[in-house]
């Protein structure tokens, strides 16, 4: 089995405006800065883990252009096996709009092209590198059979499963998906338009949480953004500290946060220091441009802890 962790999600080439503020709807604001970026939820989970050092294989797909090319290569550079991703002909690669405040504040657009043709039987095809696997981390910017499919055959098989449950999905899943579900990461949004629980302090993240674990889930992980996360689990619920950073672009923080704690869990398997370590990724990631260009190395990460004095 080893370490390797089976990312499956969607991949899109990022393109980030910067201005003073995002404008409101009919206005048009002008902006000081834009740039190209490879990205999407499941891209850069991916890349999050390469870059720490990890084992990632990507499941997904992309469309026969430019974007496409790049953003397999950009992964590729990174260590991220892309032997399992397809190829869409007649459709365009995923796209993410993204307008950025000079606070890090963000709001995105996203085009999913090439992303909403992965089906269940992509999934089917890479099968045996699931059961290879020690995690299967999926968000929902694919199609829900093939998010589906992964997380059956990886619970069959005893993998961890691990779902980043965005963007919040517009139906009910049943509950034998959420009890196959190893550990959820939902942030305040998430978690409120899953649960019905306005999420925006600890206690209300722990109520939160608790529902999860309700439906199943074994252990739940609400972010907070810049006020922390927490963990809920069948042993009671813990509150993790943020890490205080000067916050220039927040767009990947939570996928950083996810493909670090799948690392992180992958290694040793030790929950509350995989929360730290991904709470420190994330929180690391913000202080840089770009999606996949923001996530740390893990010689980068381990310099920031050892300069802010953290412990793990």
């Amino acid at each position: 089995m080893g370490d390797k962790i089976v990312v499956l999600g969607g991949i899109n080439m990022d393109l980030v405006t910067n201005a003073e503020v995002l404008p409101k709807p009919g206005e048009t604001i002008k902006g000081y800065k834009f740039g190209m970026y490879p990205g999407g939820k499941g891209s850069n989970q991916a890349v999050a883990i390469g870059k720490l050092g990890g084992s990632a294989y990507m499941l997904g797909r992309i469309g026969d252009d430019d974007f496409g090319k790049t953003l397999k290569d950009s992964m590729h550079s990174w260590g991220v096996n892309t032997d399992f991703l397809k190829i869409s002909k007649n459709q365009s690669t995923g796209i993410a709009l993204i307008m950025v405040d000079k606070k890090g504040e963000n709001m995105i657009t996203f085009v999913p092209g090439a992303n909403g043709d992965v089906d269940a039987n992509d999934i089917q095809d890479a099968r045996d590198i699931i059961k290879d696997a020690k995690i299967f981390l999926s968000q929902l910017e694919v199609p829900y059979d093939a998010v589906f499919k992964g997380v059956d055959i990886a619970y069959k098989e005893g993998v961890m499963v691990i779902i980043d449950p965005a963007p919040v999905p517009g139906e009910k899943f049943p509950k034998d998906f959420w009890e196959k579900v190893s550990i959820v990461t939902p942030n305040e949004v998430e978690a409120e338009g899953l649960t019905g629980i306005e999420v925006s302090d600890p206690e209300s993240a722990k109520k939160a949480g608790e529902v999860f674990l309700s439906w199943g889930v074994t252990n739940a992980i609400v972010k907070l953004g810049s006020k922390g996360c927490v963990l809920v689990s069948k042993d009671g619920w813990e509150y993790i500290e943020p890490v205080k950073v000067e916050s220039v672009d927040s767009t990947a923080a939570g996928d950083v946060f996810a493909g670090a704690l799948s690392f992180s869990l992958a290694r040793d398997g030790e929950l509350i220091k995989a929360l730290r370590f991904a709470s420190y990724a994330g929180a690391l990631s913000t202080t840089r441009y770009g999606a996949q260009p923001g996530a740390p190395t893990y010689q980068e990460l381990m310099d920031f802890i050892k300069e802010r004095d953290l412990s793990l």
